[in-house]
């Protein structure tokens, strides 16, 4: 098999909304969560070339097209393995996705919008990929699974706990202290889900900038 495996975070058990797919006409499908009652299912076929790289892993992994797949926040393509393992890295894509339905004036896309400020409902796909913040916004992590073997990474590991911390406390500020799931996309835009009985709505937690984040992993960085 000629692709290889994501050693980075892959991620699992999402929701339908938290991924997006290409269709069996090759177009790039968003299902668009509006609120708890409200969803569109949005399509553009402006990006024929990210279409082929998913469908280039899909016919050697599963043998047929389409299907799910991610853009992390260094705009690498992952794509599913189907089983529930680590995704493959199917190349790097860094033009933007916009969805528009212009008969219902929609327009979707993973930038924030000018004006948007942390704390503001996040109006924007809910792709992304999962991290956590830890209690106390002490520290973001994510865990690594390798068989059994499983791995808590940090993004102190990586910076020290000054810098995590910082950046920690920054999400946390509109996140809550007891920390979660916190999402980032693949314009590095940080969001998440708030859960309020038996609704939910999606807050912008602000853009990474120049904060210091997880660094790439080895041998994926530089290829094309």
């Amino acid at each position: 098999m000629s692709f290889r495996r994501y050693t980075g975070l892959s991620p699992l058990r999402v929701s339908k909304d938290a991924k997006y797919s290409v269709t069996a006409g090759g177009a790039i499908r968003l299902e668009y969560r509006e609120s708890a009652r409200v969803r569109y299912l949005l399509t553009t076929e402006l990006h024929p070339r990210l279409a082929e790289m998913v469908n280039d892993v899909k016919r050697e992994v599963n043998g047929a097209e389409g299907g799910a797949f991610y853009i992390n926040e260094f705009r690498y393509v992952l794509v599913p393995d189907g089983e529930g393992g680590p995704c493959f890295w199917a190349g790097q894509f860094d033009e933007t996705l916009v969805f528009e339905d212009q008969s219902n004036d929609i327009l979707v896309s993973p930038e924030a919008t000018s004006g948007l400020l942390p704390g503001d409902e996040w109006l924007g796909p809910h792709v992304g990929i999962p991290y956590v913040l830890v209690a106390g916004g002490t520290d973001v992590r994510w865990e690594k699974v390798d068989g059994r073997r499983r791995e808590i990474v940090l993004l102190s590991d990586f910076h020290g706990a000054s810098a995590a911390r910082q950046l920690g406390m920054r999400l946390a500020r509109h996140k809550g202290t007891s920390g979660g799931r916190v999402f980032i996309n693949e314009r590095a835009e940080f969001f998440s889900r708030i859960d309020e009985g038996q609704d939910s709505r999606y807050i912008y937690l602000g853009a990474l900038d120049e904060d210091p984040w997880f660094l790439p992993p080895e041998g994926f960085e530089n290829e094309d």
